[in-house]
């Protein structure tokens, strides 16, 4: 969740011409082995467009959100990544009672 907060509050952030392609963050956590560090978590959004708007430059109405701009997701998971991870870990840890 805090990913998809990161894409609406942190420039760049997502387009909201109708909030469509806002409402549509999605993420989902995939358990691929027994352990906690063999999970897989997908996070993006699910429309028809998403990919283009993330990548293709361009015009986007600035006065509705001047933070608005291309690679609204990936920005984030480069910038924030280690602490996602970091945070999944403490979440992990806290459902475990480690914490």
């Amino acid at each position: 969740m805090r990913v998809l907060e990161d894409c609406v509050n942190i420039a760049p952030t997502v387009p909201i011409r109708t909030g469509t392609l806002r409402a549509s963050g999605t993420y989902e956590v995939i358990q691929r082995g027994l352990g906690w560090r063999e999970v897989e978590i997908i996070v993006g959004y699910n429309t028809a467009y998403a990919a283009r708007v993330h990548q293709v430059p361009m015009n986007f109405n600035r006065a509705l959100d001047p933070a608005v701009g291309n690679y609204f997701l990936s920005s984030k998971l480069d910038r924030f990544g280690k602490q996602y991870v970091e945070l999944w870990g403490q979440c992990v840890g806290q459902r475990l009672g480690m914490r």
